[in-house]
Protein backbone atom coordinates (compact mmCIF):
# COMPACT_ATOMS: atom_id res chain seq x y z
CA UNK A 1 0.00 0.00 0.00
CA UNK A 2 1.98 3.17 -1.12
CA UNK A 3 0.80 6.69 0.79
CA UNK A 4 1.18 9.88 -1.28
CA UNK A 5 0.91 12.91 1.20
CA UNK A 6 -0.86 15.92 0.22
CA UNK A 7 -1.52 19.23 1.82
CA UNK A 8 -4.07 20.50 3.73
CA UNK A 9 -6.47 20.18 7.02
CA UNK A 10 -9.91 21.11 7.27
CA UNK A 11 -13.49 20.55 8.51
CA UNK A 12 -16.73 21.32 6.55
CA UNK A 13 -20.04 21.56 8.49
CA UNK A 14 -22.87 20.74 6.39
CA UNK A 15 -26.33 22.44 7.30
CA UNK A 16 -27.99 21.72 3.74
CA UNK A 17 -28.14 19.03 1.59
CA UNK A 18 -28.87 20.20 -2.73
CA UNK A 19 -30.05 18.90 -5.67
CA UNK A 20 -26.87 19.15 -7.78
CA UNK A 21 -26.45 20.73 -11.55
CA UNK A 22 -23.78 20.05 -14.22
CA UNK A 23 -20.71 22.30 -13.60
CA UNK A 24 -19.82 24.40 -16.33
CA UNK A 25 -17.11 26.64 -16.56
CA UNK A 26 -19.21 29.24 -18.84
CA UNK A 27 -21.76 29.75 -16.57
CA UNK A 28 -21.89 29.41 -12.76
CA UNK A 29 -24.04 26.63 -11.48
CA UNK A 30 -26.85 28.43 -8.51
CA UNK A 31 -28.24 26.13 -5.45
CA UNK A 32 -31.69 26.45 -5.20
CA UNK A 33 -30.90 26.91 -0.98
CA UNK A 34 -27.46 27.89 -0.50
CA UNK A 35 -24.73 25.29 1.44
CA UNK A 36 -23.62 26.63 4.77
CA UNK A 37 -19.61 25.34 4.96
CA UNK A 38 -17.03 26.70 7.43
CA UNK A 39 -13.70 25.42 7.03
CA UNK A 40 -10.05 26.69 6.98
CA UNK A 41 -8.02 28.11 4.04
CA UNK A 42 -4.54 27.35 2.51
CA UNK A 43 -3.28 30.24 4.24
CA UNK A 44 -4.83 28.94 8.03
CA UNK A 45 -7.53 31.42 7.95
CA UNK A 46 -11.30 30.96 8.93
CA UNK A 47 -13.89 31.14 5.89
CA UNK A 48 -17.18 30.57 6.51
CA UNK A 49 -20.52 31.44 5.14
CA UNK A 50 -23.25 29.90 2.36
CA UNK A 51 -22.50 29.22 -0.73
CA UNK A 52 -24.83 30.12 -2.97
CA UNK A 53 -23.18 29.10 -6.64
CA UNK A 54 -20.10 27.72 -8.01
CA UNK A 55 -17.94 26.67 -11.25
CA UNK A 56 -15.05 25.35 -11.91
CA UNK A 57 -13.32 28.59 -11.19
CA UNK A 58 -14.07 28.79 -7.16
CA UNK A 59 -17.75 29.77 -5.72
CA UNK A 60 -20.14 32.76 -4.65
CA UNK A 61 -20.35 32.73 -0.63
CA UNK A 62 -22.56 34.67 1.56
CA UNK A 63 -21.99 36.27 4.49
CA UNK A 64 -24.93 36.60 7.74
CA UNK A 65 -26.09 40.79 5.92
CA UNK A 66 -26.19 38.39 2.74
CA UNK A 67 -23.35 40.30 1.10
CA UNK A 68 -21.52 37.92 -1.64
CA UNK A 69 -17.75 37.67 -2.21
CA UNK A 70 -15.98 34.80 -4.66
CA UNK A 71 -13.77 32.08 -3.59
CA UNK A 72 -11.24 30.54 -5.89
CA UNK A 73 -11.11 26.85 -5.64
CA UNK A 74 -7.21 27.74 -5.18
CA UNK A 75 -7.42 29.45 -2.28
CA UNK A 76 -8.43 26.28 -0.32
CA UNK A 77 -6.46 22.81 0.23
CA UNK A 78 -7.58 19.96 -1.89
CA UNK A 79 -9.18 18.53 1.22
CA UNK A 80 -11.14 20.89 1.83
CA UNK A 81 -12.07 21.49 -2.07
CA UNK A 82 -13.63 17.54 -2.01
CA UNK A 83 -15.57 17.78 1.24
CA UNK A 84 -17.03 21.18 -0.31
CA UNK A 85 -17.72 19.44 -4.09
CA UNK A 86 -18.97 16.24 -1.56
CA UNK A 87 -21.36 18.83 -0.32
CA UNK A 88 -22.63 20.22 -3.35
CA UNK A 89 -23.01 17.18 -4.97
CA UNK A 90 -24.24 14.21 -2.72
CA UNK A 91 -26.43 13.89 -5.78
CA UNK A 92 -24.01 14.46 -8.43
CA UNK A 93 -23.59 12.66 -11.94
CA UNK A 94 -20.78 11.51 -13.06
CA UNK A 95 -20.67 13.91 -15.12
CA UNK A 96 -20.34 16.85 -12.04
CA UNK A 97 -17.72 14.36 -10.31
CA UNK A 98 -15.78 14.28 -13.23
CA UNK A 99 -15.82 18.29 -13.67
CA UNK A 100 -14.63 18.56 -10.06
CA UNK A 101 -11.91 16.14 -10.45
CA UNK A 102 -10.71 18.30 -13.29
CA UNK A 103 -10.93 20.95 -10.83
CA UNK A 104 -8.78 19.57 -7.70
CA UNK A 105 -6.19 18.23 -9.81
CA UNK A 106 -4.95 20.92 -11.44
CA UNK A 107 -4.55 22.45 -7.87
CA UNK A 108 -1.29 22.28 -6.12
CA UNK A 109 -1.21 18.77 -4.53
CA UNK A 110 -4.61 18.22 -5.34
CA UNK A 111 -3.91 15.04 -7.56
CA UNK A 112 -4.88 12.12 -5.71
CA UNK A 113 -8.28 14.16 -4.41
CA UNK A 114 -8.80 14.16 -8.26
CA UNK A 115 -8.22 10.85 -8.71
CA UNK A 116 -11.20 10.03 -6.16
CA UNK A 117 -13.36 12.17 -7.59
CA UNK A 118 -12.63 10.49 -11.35
CA UNK A 119 -13.14 6.96 -9.21
CA UNK A 120 -16.61 8.44 -7.75
CA UNK A 121 -17.71 9.20 -11.29
CA UNK A 122 -16.56 5.92 -12.52
CA UNK A 123 -18.71 3.91 -9.85
CA UNK A 124 -21.29 5.87 -11.23
CA UNK A 125 -20.61 5.20 -15.12
CA UNK A 126 -18.03 2.85 -15.47
CA UNK A 127 -18.21 3.18 -19.35
CA UNK A 128 -16.82 7.40 -18.55
CA UNK A 129 -13.32 6.40 -18.97
CA UNK A 130 -12.68 8.22 -22.14
CA UNK A 131 -13.81 11.18 -20.18
CA UNK A 132 -12.07 10.44 -17.27
CA UNK A 133 -9.18 10.29 -19.30
CA UNK A 134 -9.83 14.02 -21.10
CA UNK A 135 -10.67 15.46 -18.20
CA UNK A 136 -7.20 14.57 -16.93
CA UNK A 137 -5.22 15.34 -19.89
CA UNK A 138 -7.15 18.73 -20.02
CA UNK A 139 -6.02 19.08 -16.36
CA UNK A 140 -2.46 18.21 -17.12
CA UNK A 141 -2.04 20.65 -19.80
CA UNK A 142 -3.28 23.69 -17.80
CA UNK A 143 -0.54 26.21 -15.88
CA UNK A 144 0.45 24.79 -13.02
CA UNK A 145 -0.01 26.94 -9.39
CA UNK A 146 2.86 28.09 -7.91
CA UNK A 147 4.72 25.97 -5.24
CA UNK A 148 3.30 26.65 -1.74
CA UNK A 149 4.90 28.00 0.99
CA UNK A 150 2.42 26.73 3.69
CA UNK A 151 3.76 22.98 4.08
CA UNK A 152 6.81 22.30 5.35
CA UNK A 153 9.21 19.24 4.35
CA UNK A 154 11.24 16.65 6.55
CA UNK A 155 13.48 19.90 7.26
CA UNK A 156 11.39 21.16 9.93
CA UNK A 157 7.26 21.00 10.97
CA UNK A 158 5.35 18.39 11.15
CA UNK A 159 4.67 16.14 8.04
CA UNK A 160 1.17 14.88 9.18
CA UNK A 161 -1.18 14.91 6.42
CA UNK A 162 1.18 17.53 4.18
CA UNK A 163 2.87 17.31 1.44
CA UNK A 164 6.33 17.99 2.01
CA UNK A 165 6.53 20.62 -0.57
CA UNK A 166 7.97 24.14 -0.06
CA UNK A 167 10.05 27.16 -0.86
CA UNK A 168 12.56 25.79 1.40
CA UNK A 169 13.05 22.67 -0.35
CA UNK A 170 12.35 24.94 -3.73
CA UNK A 171 16.26 26.22 -2.31
CA UNK A 172 19.28 24.37 -2.54
CA UNK A 173 21.92 26.59 -0.55
CA UNK A 174 24.67 24.68 -2.51
CA UNK A 175 24.18 25.69 -5.77
CA UNK A 176 21.02 28.72 -5.62
CA UNK A 177 17.86 26.58 -7.12
CA UNK A 178 15.47 27.97 -7.36
CA UNK A 179 12.12 26.31 -9.00
CA UNK A 180 9.64 29.40 -10.52
CA UNK A 181 7.34 26.99 -11.21
CA UNK A 182 5.84 23.83 -9.91
CA UNK A 183 6.35 22.13 -12.77
CA UNK A 184 10.26 23.72 -13.09
CA UNK A 185 10.43 21.58 -9.60
CA UNK A 186 9.37 18.68 -10.48
CA UNK A 187 11.36 18.64 -13.19
CA UNK A 188 14.38 19.38 -11.51
CA UNK A 189 14.01 17.06 -8.43
CA UNK A 190 13.07 14.04 -10.46
CA UNK A 191 16.21 14.81 -13.34
CA UNK A 192 19.94 14.14 -12.58
CA UNK A 193 21.16 15.40 -9.29
CA UNK A 194 24.09 17.17 -8.36
CA UNK A 195 26.24 15.15 -5.56
CA UNK A 196 25.78 18.42 -3.43
CA UNK A 197 22.51 17.89 -3.74
CA UNK A 198 22.27 14.50 -3.17
CA UNK A 199 25.08 15.32 -0.19
CA UNK A 200 22.21 17.96 1.02
CA UNK A 201 18.92 15.83 0.61
CA UNK A 202 20.76 12.31 2.83
CA UNK A 203 21.36 14.81 5.28
CA UNK A 204 18.05 16.22 5.92
CA UNK A 205 16.60 12.74 5.63
CA UNK A 206 18.90 11.56 8.70
CA UNK A 207 18.28 14.86 10.51
CA UNK A 208 14.24 13.89 9.66
CA UNK A 209 14.91 10.45 11.75
CA UNK A 210 17.24 11.53 14.36
CA UNK A 211 13.91 13.52 15.29
CA UNK A 212 11.71 10.37 15.84
CA UNK A 213 11.34 8.73 19.01
CA UNK A 214 12.77 5.24 18.70
CA UNK A 215 16.12 6.72 16.58
CA UNK A 216 16.22 9.59 19.27
CA UNK A 217 16.37 6.88 22.66
CA UNK A 218 18.76 4.74 20.17
CA UNK A 219 16.56 1.69 19.86
CA UNK A 220 16.56 2.33 16.15
CA UNK A 221 20.39 2.29 14.88
CA UNK A 222 21.17 3.01 11.44
CA UNK A 223 22.29 0.67 8.82
CA UNK A 224 23.97 2.55 5.42
CA UNK A 225 23.58 0.94 1.89
CA UNK A 226 24.05 2.50 -1.19
CA UNK A 227 20.70 3.68 -1.82
CA UNK A 228 18.74 3.17 1.52
CA UNK A 229 18.88 4.84 5.14
CA UNK A 230 18.15 1.67 7.05
CA UNK A 231 17.36 2.33 10.69
CA UNK A 232 16.54 -0.81 12.46
CA UNK A 233 16.36 -2.49 16.15
CA UNK A 234 16.73 -5.83 14.17
CA UNK A 235 19.83 -7.71 15.55
CA UNK A 236 22.78 -6.02 13.07
CA UNK A 237 23.09 -9.58 10.96
CA UNK A 238 19.78 -9.68 10.37
CA UNK A 239 19.00 -5.99 9.48
CA UNK A 240 22.51 -5.89 7.33
CA UNK A 241 20.75 -8.88 5.41
CA UNK A 242 17.35 -7.03 5.00
CA UNK A 243 18.88 -3.49 4.04
CA UNK A 244 21.34 -5.31 1.33
CA UNK A 245 17.61 -7.22 -0.13
CA UNK A 246 16.62 -4.15 -1.34
CA UNK A 247 19.42 -3.06 -2.63
CA UNK A 248 18.71 -5.97 -4.72
CA UNK A 249 15.35 -4.84 -5.84
CA UNK A 250 17.06 -1.12 -6.64
CA UNK A 251 19.49 -3.04 -8.80
CA UNK A 252 17.10 -5.12 -9.78
CA UNK A 253 14.45 -2.62 -10.83
CA UNK A 254 17.12 -0.31 -12.44
CA UNK A 255 18.04 -3.56 -14.83
CA UNK A 256 14.44 -3.95 -15.96
CA UNK A 257 13.97 -0.24 -16.61
CA UNK A 258 17.30 0.57 -18.24
CA UNK A 259 18.32 3.05 -15.60
CA UNK A 260 22.14 3.47 -15.83
CA UNK A 261 23.74 0.91 -13.95
CA UNK A 262 24.80 2.31 -10.20
CA UNK A 263 22.72 4.99 -11.07
CA UNK A 264 20.49 6.47 -7.33
CA UNK A 265 17.18 7.24 -8.34
CA UNK A 266 15.82 8.30 -5.55
CA UNK A 267 16.52 12.12 -3.46
CA UNK A 268 18.87 11.13 -1.22
CA UNK A 269 18.25 8.06 -0.33
CA UNK A 270 14.87 5.59 0.63
CA UNK A 271 13.89 6.64 4.17
CA UNK A 272 13.68 2.99 6.12
CA UNK A 273 12.56 1.82 9.43
CA UNK A 274 11.90 -1.39 10.58
CA UNK A 275 10.80 -2.62 13.96
CA UNK A 276 10.71 -5.80 15.77
CA UNK A 277 7.30 -4.62 17.92
CA UNK A 278 4.61 -4.13 15.86
CA UNK A 279 3.42 -2.05 18.21
CA UNK A 280 6.16 0.54 17.88
CA UNK A 281 5.09 0.29 14.03
CA UNK A 282 1.96 1.75 14.52
CA UNK A 283 3.42 4.30 17.26
CA UNK A 284 5.58 5.35 14.97
CA UNK A 285 3.03 5.61 11.68
CA UNK A 286 0.68 7.51 14.73
CA UNK A 287 3.34 10.28 15.57
CA UNK A 288 5.26 10.82 12.93
CA UNK A 289 2.92 10.60 9.73
CA UNK A 290 -0.72 10.69 11.53
CA UNK A 291 -1.52 7.71 10.04
CA UNK A 292 -3.77 4.69 11.16
CA UNK A 293 -1.89 1.62 10.07
CA UNK A 294 -3.90 -0.53 11.70
CA UNK A 295 -3.99 -3.75 9.29
CA UNK A 296 -0.45 -2.65 7.57
CA UNK A 297 2.61 -4.66 7.80
CA UNK A 298 4.05 -1.88 6.24
CA UNK A 299 3.78 1.34 4.41
CA UNK A 300 5.56 3.58 1.76
CA UNK A 301 4.71 7.47 1.82
CA UNK A 302 5.73 9.16 -0.91
CA UNK A 303 6.35 13.06 -0.80
CA UNK A 304 5.24 15.96 -3.31
CA UNK A 305 9.37 16.67 -2.90
CA UNK A 306 10.58 13.60 -3.97
CA UNK A 307 11.27 12.08 -0.60
CA UNK A 308 10.35 8.53 0.28
CA UNK A 309 10.01 6.89 3.48
CA UNK A 310 9.02 3.19 4.17
CA UNK A 311 8.61 1.49 7.24
CA UNK A 312 7.56 -1.66 8.49
CA UNK A 313 7.71 -4.56 11.53
CA UNK A 314 9.34 -7.59 11.16
CA UNK A 315 6.57 -10.20 10.91
CA UNK A 316 7.17 -13.78 12.37
CA UNK A 317 7.27 -15.52 8.86
CA UNK A 318 10.46 -14.19 7.62
CA UNK A 319 9.22 -14.53 3.30
CA UNK A 320 6.39 -12.93 4.30
CA UNK A 321 8.05 -10.58 5.96
CA UNK A 322 10.65 -10.46 2.79
CA UNK A 323 7.91 -9.93 0.60
CA UNK A 324 6.34 -6.73 1.81
CA UNK A 325 9.66 -5.47 2.67
CA UNK A 326 10.30 -5.48 -1.22
CA UNK A 327 7.08 -4.78 -2.05
CA UNK A 328 6.32 -1.32 -0.13
CA UNK A 329 9.78 -0.46 -1.73
CA UNK A 330 9.09 -1.27 -4.88
CA UNK A 331 6.25 1.80 -4.52
CA UNK A 332 8.92 4.05 -3.49
CA UNK A 333 10.90 3.10 -6.71
CA UNK A 334 8.38 3.70 -8.67
CA UNK A 335 7.51 6.92 -7.40
CA UNK A 336 10.48 8.35 -7.74
CA UNK A 337 11.16 6.47 -11.34
CA UNK A 338 11.37 9.05 -14.53
CA UNK A 339 8.67 11.52 -13.37
CA UNK A 340 6.51 12.75 -10.43
CA UNK A 341 3.24 11.65 -12.25
CA UNK A 342 1.41 8.90 -10.41
CA UNK A 343 1.25 4.96 -11.94
CA UNK A 344 -2.22 4.17 -12.18
CA UNK A 345 -2.97 1.63 -8.88
CA UNK A 346 -3.27 -1.90 -10.69
CA UNK A 347 0.42 -1.35 -12.48
CA UNK A 348 1.94 -0.24 -9.36
CA UNK A 349 0.75 -2.57 -6.77
CA UNK A 350 0.99 -5.30 -9.71
CA UNK A 351 4.79 -4.60 -10.44
CA UNK A 352 5.16 -4.34 -6.41
CA UNK A 353 3.68 -8.37 -6.11
CA UNK A 354 5.81 -9.16 -9.19
CA UNK A 355 8.95 -7.72 -8.53
CA UNK A 356 8.21 -9.42 -4.99
CA UNK A 357 7.52 -12.64 -5.97
CA UNK A 358 10.52 -12.49 -8.37
CA UNK A 359 12.72 -11.82 -5.53
CA UNK A 360 11.21 -13.58 -2.47
CA UNK A 361 10.00 -17.04 -4.43
CA UNK A 362 7.69 -18.58 -2.82
CA UNK A 363 5.64 -21.47 -5.06
CA UNK A 364 2.90 -22.39 -2.71
CA UNK A 365 2.27 -18.33 -2.64
CA UNK A 366 2.75 -18.20 -5.84
CA UNK A 367 0.15 -20.84 -6.77
CA UNK A 368 -1.92 -19.78 -4.55
CA UNK A 369 -2.46 -16.07 -5.67
CA UNK A 370 -2.80 -17.69 -9.25
CA UNK A 371 -5.63 -19.11 -7.50
CA UNK A 372 -7.43 -16.30 -5.93
CA UNK A 373 -6.84 -14.42 -9.05
CA UNK A 374 -8.75 -16.74 -11.23
CA UNK A 375 -11.55 -16.94 -8.74
CA UNK A 376 -11.45 -13.27 -8.68
CA UNK A 377 -11.57 -13.38 -12.83
CA UNK A 378 -14.30 -15.90 -12.86
CA UNK A 379 -16.81 -14.53 -9.89
CA UNK A 380 -16.34 -10.68 -11.37
CA UNK A 381 -16.93 -11.77 -14.85
CA UNK A 382 -13.00 -10.29 -15.40
CA UNK A 383 -11.06 -7.52 -13.87
CA UNK A 384 -14.05 -5.50 -12.65
CA UNK A 385 -15.29 -2.39 -14.11
CA UNK A 386 -13.46 0.30 -12.01
CA UNK A 387 -10.16 -1.73 -12.43
CA UNK A 388 -8.54 1.04 -14.57
CA UNK A 389 -9.78 3.92 -12.99
CA UNK A 390 -10.16 3.61 -8.92
CA UNK A 391 -7.17 5.31 -6.87
CA UNK A 392 -6.72 1.86 -5.17
CA UNK A 393 -7.86 -1.26 -6.15
CA UNK A 394 -9.83 -3.72 -4.13
CA UNK A 395 -8.44 -6.61 -2.15
CA UNK A 396 -9.34 -8.67 -4.76
CA UNK A 397 -7.64 -7.45 -7.46
CA UNK A 398 -4.90 -7.60 -6.16
CA UNK A 399 -3.18 -11.18 -7.36
CA UNK A 400 -4.98 -10.19 -10.45
CA UNK A 401 -2.42 -7.33 -10.92
CA UNK A 402 0.25 -9.19 -10.21
CA UNK A 403 -0.81 -11.76 -12.96
CA UNK A 404 -1.54 -9.08 -15.12
CA UNK A 405 1.58 -7.71 -14.95
CA UNK A 406 3.53 -10.80 -15.18
CA UNK A 407 1.90 -11.56 -18.12
CA UNK A 408 2.15 -8.43 -19.81
CA UNK A 409 6.41 -8.45 -18.90
CA UNK A 410 6.35 -11.81 -19.94
CA UNK A 411 4.46 -11.56 -23.50
CA UNK A 412 6.54 -8.33 -23.68
CA UNK A 413 8.93 -6.97 -21.54
CA UNK A 414 10.38 -4.02 -23.67
CA UNK A 415 6.09 -2.99 -24.45
CA UNK A 416 5.40 -3.34 -20.98
CA UNK A 417 8.40 -0.89 -19.97
CA UNK A 418 7.60 1.52 -22.56
CA UNK A 419 3.98 1.31 -21.27
CA UNK A 420 5.01 2.44 -17.39
CA UNK A 421 7.40 5.51 -19.62
CA UNK A 422 4.42 6.30 -21.28
CA UNK A 423 2.63 6.84 -18.04
CA UNK A 424 5.47 8.49 -16.36
CA UNK A 425 5.58 11.01 -19.36
CA UNK A 426 2.00 12.05 -19.15
CA UNK A 427 0.35 9.93 -21.46
CA UNK A 428 -2.98 8.32 -20.54
CA UNK A 429 -3.21 4.59 -19.80
CA UNK A 430 -5.12 3.57 -22.40
CA UNK A 431 -2.96 5.45 -25.42
CA UNK A 432 0.24 4.29 -23.58
CA UNK A 433 -1.19 0.76 -23.90
CA UNK A 434 -1.91 1.06 -27.10
CA UNK A 435 1.27 2.47 -28.83
CA UNK A 436 3.86 1.74 -26.35
CA UNK A 437 2.54 -2.09 -25.43
CA UNK A 438 1.26 -2.49 -28.42
CA UNK A 439 -2.34 -3.80 -27.98
CA UNK A 440 -5.56 -1.45 -26.78
CA UNK A 441 -6.50 -2.46 -23.42
CA UNK A 442 -9.78 -4.56 -24.20
CA UNK A 443 -7.54 -6.74 -26.53
CA UNK A 444 -4.34 -6.64 -23.19
CA UNK A 445 -7.35 -7.95 -21.05
CA UNK A 446 -9.09 -10.71 -23.23
CA UNK A 447 -5.64 -11.80 -24.42
CA UNK A 448 -4.33 -11.92 -20.33
CA UNK A 449 -7.73 -13.80 -19.50
CA UNK A 450 -7.32 -15.88 -21.61
CA UNK A 451 -4.17 -16.83 -20.52
CA UNK A 452 -5.15 -17.35 -17.11
CA UNK A 453 -7.52 -19.76 -18.74
CA UNK A 454 -10.91 -18.36 -17.50
CA UNK A 455 -13.97 -17.96 -19.48
CA UNK A 456 -16.08 -14.99 -19.20
CA UNK A 457 -19.57 -14.65 -19.60
CA UNK A 458 -20.45 -12.17 -22.84
CA UNK A 459 -21.57 -8.92 -21.33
Amino acid sequence: MCRRLVSGVAAVAIAVLIAPRSLSAAEPVPLDKPVRVATTKADKSRLAGRVASYDDQGFSLLDDKDAARTVAWSDLPPKSVMEVYSTLLPKGTAKDWIAAGQVMYQLDGGKDFGERAFARALRLDPQAIPAVEAAKRAAASSKPPAIPSAARGPDGGSTKGKEMLSDDDAVTPKDGFRATSQEEFYKHWWGELTDAEQAESVATLKAFAAKTPKVKDGSLKLFETKYFLFYSDLKPAEATKWANLLDKMNDRLNEMFGVETGRNVWRGKCLTFVFADPNDYHAHERTTYGTDSKGTAGLCHSFGNGYVHVAFYRQPEELEFAHVLVHESVHGFVHRYRSHVNVPSWANEGLAEWIAADLVPQKPRWNDRRMSAIDGLRTHNGVGSTFFGQRNIEAWQYPVAEQLCGFMIQQNKKGYVAFVNGVKDGTSIEDSLSKNFGAPRDRVIAAFIDWMGVKTKAK
